[in-house]
């Protein structure tokens, strides 16, 4: 795609040929995934494996291996911070989210209330808020073709 500023008529070949080199495999991470840069809709990103990692403040066409490699541990070191308490055996695990703090198997999520302490909550505890929050509602549902 053809960046914010730019049209179709004022690109020049070299400034084509440049957006034609995207993605761009950067180098390999520590346990030997390829990393890609490229840009998208929302911006440039990182792509490793099979996750996207936005890269802002870094252009696609020139970030250098290292830098691509900070910027995964950073992705991966902020990840490891929403965990405050996992329960592996049952796959519940709490978490810090953006609207604060929250017990999730994976599939339904449920607010922990403002008067308990996220790391004091027990397993049985967190099946009772996940069992007390209703299920979800379904957004879309098919139409019937009617003839």
């Amino acid at each position: 795609s053809i960046p914010t500023g730019q049209s179709i008529e004022t690109v020049t070949l070299e400034e084509a040929l440049q957006l034609l080199a995207l993605p761009r495999q950067v180098g390999r991470t520590a346990d030997g995934k390829i990393i890609e840069a490229n840009s998208g809709r929302f911006g440039p990103y990182l792509k490793v494996g099979g996750t996207n990692i936005a890269i802002k403040g870094f252009n696609p066409h020139n970030i250098t291996q290292q830098e691509a490699r900070r910027v995964i541990a950073e992705h991966h070191a902020k990840q490891a911070a929403a965990v405050i308490k996992s329960f592996t055996k049952e796959a519940i695990s709490i978490k810090n989210g953006p609207f604060g703090p929250y017990v999730t198997d994976g599939k339904k999520n449920a607010r922990i209330p403002k008067t308990e302490q996220p790391g004091d909550i027990t397993l049985e505890r967190a099946k009772e808020l996940l069992a007390a929050k209703p299920a979800g509602r379904r957004r879309f549902s098919r139409r019937s073709s009617k003839p």
